[in-house]
C-alpha cells in the first residue's frame, strides 16, 4: 500500500477526483480529455489569443488493439502531433516499446488415461512447458525502465486444445527481435517433436516511435519548453505502455506523449489532483503560444 499511496504526500493541499474504491477513474482518457476541452474553450471564448491551426482528434480505439487505424491523416493539416496519456505531471515520452502479440494455437490428442502412454498429447503441458521455457526474469513484475519483457496474457483450454497469448516487448529492437526468434524456436520445436500441431501468429504489434520523431526533434525541445515555462519540472520517461503515437509516428505523423497527470494508474486506487489539470491546461497553451511564433 506504501508504493501506491507515497505520491500522495505531493497533493497535500490540492483536490483530488477519485473512485469509490470498487472500480477504475479511466483518467488515461477522461483527464486527458478534460486538459483538451478546456484549451478548447479558452481559445474560443479569447479569440485575442494568437496561435496556428489546431486540430484536436479524438481516438475512441485501445491503443495495442485499435492502434488508430482508422484516423484518415490526408484529412490533417498537422504535420506533428502530441497525445495526452500517462501519469505524474510534467512527465513526457518519445520512446516506447517494440511490440507484438504472439498467438500460438496447440492441438494435441486426448485418449483414455489408462491407455495414454505413448500415446496423448497434451496441448495444456506443451503450452505451460513453453512458458517455462521463456526467461523467468524477462516478466513485467521483474522488469522496469528500457528492460523488455514477455508477458503472458492468457491460457485457455484442454488436453486437445490450447491457446496461449504472449505481449512481447522491448525498447531495443535486437533484443525484441531476439524474443521474436525465442518464441518461432519454442513452436518450432513443438511441431518438430509432435508433427504440425502448433500454430503461430503475431499481431497487433507497433514500433518504438523514437526513431521517428527524433527526425523532428524540435518536437520535444518544444515540449520541454511548454513544460518549463508553465512552471513544471519536465522528466523525460521511456513509455512502458501503448500509446496511439507510436503507429501515428509509424504512419508519418511524429507524435510525443504528455501526461494526463493523474496517479496510480488502470487500478481502483487511481486518482488525478484537479490542479494537474489545469497545469496540463496551461502546459498546452504554452505550446500554442510557441508554435504561434
Amino acid at each position: 500500500m506504501f508504493e501506491l499511496s507515497k505520491n500522495l504526500l505531493n497533493y497535500v493541499g490540492s483536490d483530488l477526483i477519485l473512485t469509490d474504491g470498487t472500480t477504475l477513474l479511466g483518467g488515461d482518457d477522461k483527464a486527458g480529455i478534460a486538459a483538451v476541452m478546456t484549451l478548447v474553450e479558452y481559445i474560443m471564448k479569447n479569440p485575442s489569443i494568437k496561435h496556428n491551426t489546431i486540430e484536436v482528434i479524438f481516438t475512441p480505439d485501445e491503443e495495442v488493439g485499435g492502434l488508430a487505424k482508422d484516423l484518415d491523416l490526408n484529412r490533417l493539416e498537422s504535420k506533428f502531433a502530441y497525445t495526452l496519456d500517462g501519469d505524474h505531471l510534467g512527465n513526457y515520452s518519445f520512446e516506447t516499446f517494440n511490440a507484438l502479440e504472439a498467438l500460438i494455437n496447440i492441438k494435441g490428442l486426448s485418449v483414455h488415461t489408462g491407455t495414454a502412454k505413448g500415446i496423448m498429447i497434451n496441448a495444456l503441458t506443451l503450452a505451460s512447458n513453453l512458458l517455462q521455457s521463456l526467461p523467468q526474469h524477462e516478466r513485467p513484475e521483474y522488469t522496469s525502465g528500457k528492460e523488455g519483457f514477455y508477458h503472458p496474457i492468457e491460457l485457455v483450454g484442454n488436453c486437445e486444445n490450447a491457446k496461449l497469448r504472449i505481449n512481447i516487448r522491448d525498447f531495443d529492437i535486437d533484443e525484441f527481435n531476439n524474443k521474436k526468434d525465442l518464441i518461432c524456436r519454442l513452436v518450432a520445436n513443438i511441431n518438430l517433436k509432435y508433427g504440425n500441431i502448433a500454430t503461430l501468429e503475431f499481431r497487433n504489434g507497433y514500433p518504438n516511435m523514437s526513431k521517428y520523431i527524433l527526425e523532428k526533434p524540435y518536437i520535444i525541445n518544444n515540449l520541454v519548453k511548454a513544460i518549463r515555462d508553465s512552471g513544471n519540472l519536465a522528466i523525460e520517461l521511456p513509455f512502458r505502455g501503448g500509446t496511439d503515437g507510436a503507429a501515428l509516428s509509424r504512419r508519418g505523423l511524429p507524435c510525443p506523449n504528455l501526461s494526463s497527470g493523474y496517479e496510480n494508474a488502470h487500478g481502483r486506487f487511481e486518482y488525478v489532483p484537479i490542479q494537474n489539470m489545469e497545469q496540463n491546461v496551461l502546459i498546452l497553451l504554452q505550446l500554442v503560444d510557441i508554435y504561434s511564433k
